[in-house]
């Protein structure tokens, strides 16, 4: 055993402040040259604990032992890279090296070695804007091996490349552990990975993240069904919502009433819909693309009841959608209509049942609030972004669901909205990325301070 984490609890203050849990009582030990992957919900704590091991953060209680014959920092691959732009990919490699007291000659001599091991030749006068994903990602590794440590932490570092290439870097990361005898602890929300390239896999539950199970991996045959990837988000997910409680009682009695409600949405994502139809910035009204059988809506319906009394305009056509194929649902409105209606909120929505491409083309009113979560394929985001954002209010607030789990979401907000000084204020709750679009003045502001 070279890594021994015994019960780490760590929680933060909130924006009222009070304390949001984020990791409760979560024990576990690494072997040495282990292969030892982390999977669990967005939001759980994973890359906290990772923090913590690191070093970067401190728990509120419990420790980690790390055993080794001297003290080392312990590098984090982190998914977006990090490396910086004004500097070439052999200064990168070096950058953490400047700090270890090597003489230059010994520094470029690990350089060189590690351009070699991650297949970086002919590249090393190239600056990262010059590269591809894959290629940065490579960069990135090497600058974490060339610190020689035995344990190397990774934060889904293939997370944001295409499926080719992130199957080619897992595979010579697995060589290049044999190879240089390391220890590595690995953050995924991929089931199928973790399990294929880990000695053991670590389950952990929703926020606060529990232990739910650790998996010894020759237990699962070399070919892994859809049924055992079904038991481990299982492990993950169940009773996430039974025993997440809220203080406040509207609150919780909401959760209670749409945990009967089918959907794929957390009771921390819930109550973020619930404060921004309550009281959120903007003027207008609030567009849902993708009901379902109304889980989101409720909330939504429930926190504009409770404040500014604006409508939902609940777009979703119900039927003859790849989601209703792959869960056999032939309509979805009558439980819909049903569940609102259950929910007392019916009097706050307006269904409308299409699609969002041909609901787009009667629109004429401001958006305060744009809720998209309708077909996650990137064309499908893409589209629905492109034809409502321009009806978004300045001061407006756009949420994407799912921007962990699915690339498609996660594809637009990178492009769309990181890079785009038309929208700030970013953040994210569990797998919901939202973002304020900016007033010129505030733009304006942005752009001199930059």
């Amino acid at each position: 055993m070279v890594i021994h984490v015994e019960n780490i609890s760590k929680s933060y203050l909130n924006k009222i402040g009070g304390r949001v849990s984020v990791l409760n009582d979560v024990s576990f030990s690494v072997d040495s040259n282990e292969f030892f992957s982390i999977i669990g919900p967005s939001g759980c704590g994973k890359t906290t604990l990772l923090k913590i091991i690191a070093g970067l953060e401190s728990p509120d209680s419990g420790k980690v032992t790390i055993q080794t014959k001297e003290f080392q920092r312990i590098p984090i691959i982190w998914q977006d890279y990090r490396l910086l732009p004004w500097k070439k990919v052999s200064k990168n490699i070096s950058l953490g090296l400047e700090f270890t007291g090597l003489e230059v000659p010994a520094i470029n001599k690990k350089v060189s070695e590690y351009i070699h091991l991650m297949n970086l030749n002919g590249f090393e006068d190239y600056y990262p804007y010059q590269l591809s994903g894959g290629m940065k990602q490579r960069v990135a590794i090497a600058r974490a091996l060339a610190l020689d440590t035995k344990i190397l932490l990774m934060d889904e570092p293939f997370g944001s490349l295409d499926y080719q290439t992130k199957v080619i870097l897992y595979e010579e990361v697995r060589k290049l552990q044999g190879l240089l005898d390391k220890t590595i602890i690995y953050v995924t929300h991929d089931v199928k990975e973790a399990i294929r390239f880990s000695k053991r896999v670590l389950v952990l539950s929703h926020r606060p993240g529990r232990v739910r199970a650790i998996l010894d991996t020759k237990e699962y045959d070399h070919i892994f069904d859809s049924k055992k990837e079904e038991d481990i988000w299982e492990m993950m997910y169940a009773h996430s919502s039974k025993y997440h409680k809220f203080d406040d009682k509207d609150l919780q009695r909401i959760k209670e009433m749409t945990d009967k409600v089918e959907g794929w949405l957390t009771p921390e994502e819930g109550e973020f819909l619930y404060q921004k139809a309550k009281s959120g910035p903007g003027e207008g009204v609030i567009v849902e693309i993708g009901s379902w059988e109304g889980k989101s809506t409720i909330w939504l319906a429930s926190g504009t009841k409770s404040g500014k009394k604006d409508l939902i305009y609940a777009i979703d056509p119900h039927k003859n959608t790849r989601e209703h194929q792959k869960f056999q649902k032939p309509c979805t409105y009558p439980k819909f209509k049903k569940n609102i209606e259950e929910a007392g909120v019916a009097d706050f929505i307006v269904p409308i049942i299409d699609r969002s491409e041909n609901a787009v083309k009667r629109w004429d009113k401001p958006i305060r609030f744009l809720w998209v979560d309708g077909g996650h394929k990137y064309r499908n985001v893409k589209r629905d972004f492109l034809l409502w954002e321009p009806h978004l209010a300045k001061g407006g607030i756009i949420a994407f669901h799912d921007t962990i789990e699915w690339e498609g979401p996660r594809r637009v907000v990178e492009k769309y909205i990181k890079k785009s000084n038309k929208f700030g204020n970013l953040g994210r709750v569990g797998s919901t990325t939202f973002a304020e679009k900016l007033h010129k003045k505030a733009i304006f502001q942005l752009l001199k301070g930059s």
